[in-house]
Formats: structure tokens, sequence, C-alpha cells
């Protein structure tokens, strides 16, 4: 559980927006904490998969920058022998307690679900939607807690960016600001 913690302050998950964006920037905050409290109390250790700004558009849009929201998307192991009845009523407990709306899933894999995927909690509130996944893949239990905030709009010369926890940060890309991220 520790792990997690350093994993998401050492790397440095503050984002780079800067002044032109601090509701963006608090989103994003708010995001990363639901992912790393749901995978504090149930994994070991995290992988990011995810800590970017994400476009809201089409992906034919020519402008993908002006409407985007913050996602954050974290991997752990399970033990094998998880109670996944258990580890549900929990996760429902902690979020209906908060005030949050369950969410229906999505309709299948590769629409919004895993492959795999045994297991999904999914609620909304707070500006922000959270999907809960225990997918199955080779003899191992694996929780994907994934976070998204509501969309924000931007004038045209806004350039998305990456925190440093991100798997992307400081790659070559066309819609994403990589050379202020080195």
């Amino acid at each position: 559980m520790a792990a997690l913690a350093l994993l998401l302050a050492g790397c440095g998950t503050e984002t780079v927006t800067g002044a032109e964006s601090p509701e963006l920037d608090r989103a994003g905050e708010s995001a990363r904490a639901v992912v790393a409290a749901i995978m504090d109390s149930s994994t070991s250790a995290a992988a990011v998969l995810n800590d970017r700004e994400i476009s809201c558009l089409r992906p034919e849009d020519d402008k993908p920058q002006t409407r985007t929201r913050w996602r954050v998307a974290l991997q752990g192991e399970l033990e094998r022998n998880t109670d996944l009845a258990a580890l549900e009523a929990e996760l429902r407990s902690h979020f209906d307690g908060e005030g949050w709306e369950p969410a229906q899933p999505p309709p299948a894999e590769g629409f919004g679900r895993p492959a795999g995927s045994v297991l999904f909690v999914g609620y909304a509130g707070r500006g922000q939607s959270v999907q809960v996944d225990v997918v199955e893949r080779d003899g191992q239990l694996l929780l994907v807690a994934d976070s998204s905030t509501d969309c924000f709009e931007h004038g045209e010369d806004h350039r998305m960016t990456r925190s440093k926890a991100d798997p992307g940060y400081g790659k070559g890309s066309t819609i994403y600001d990589y050379r202020n991220e080195e």
C-alpha cells in the first residue's frame, strides 16, 4: 500500500497545464485521489496506465485540445484468493456512503470494458466518473481503477499535457506539449 503512495508522489504526478487551467489541474488531482484510494485499499502495488489530459472530441476533429478531460487509470494485482463479492461490497459501500451515483456497466468488452472482466463497479459524481474492473488474465486477478473528469472547454492555443507518472510523458506527440514535458 505504501508503494502506491510512493509511486504517485515520487513520480511527480503534478499536472503541468499551468495557470491557464487551474480547474483542470484540480479535477485531475481529484481523479488521481479517487483511484489511488481504491488501489491503496485493495492491492500492494500499482502501475500507472494513464495520467493525462484526453480529448472529449471525436478522433477526426482537427482541434482535439479545445475540449478535454483528465483521465487517471491504475492497475494492480490482487491476491488470487480475493473475495470478489466482499471487494464489490466494500467499493459500493464506499461510493454509496460518499453520495456517488451508480453507473451502468459498458455493454461489452472493447466498449469501455477490458477483456476478461469478472467484476465491474462504476460510479459518477463530483464532476467525474470512476470505473473499477477486476480482470482475470493469465491466471492473475488484476484490479483496474479508471477515473475521468467532466470535460473542460479551452481556447485553440491550449496544449494537452500528461503528468510525469504517465507512461507517455516526454514522448513525441502531435497533440501533447511533449517539448515542455522534458
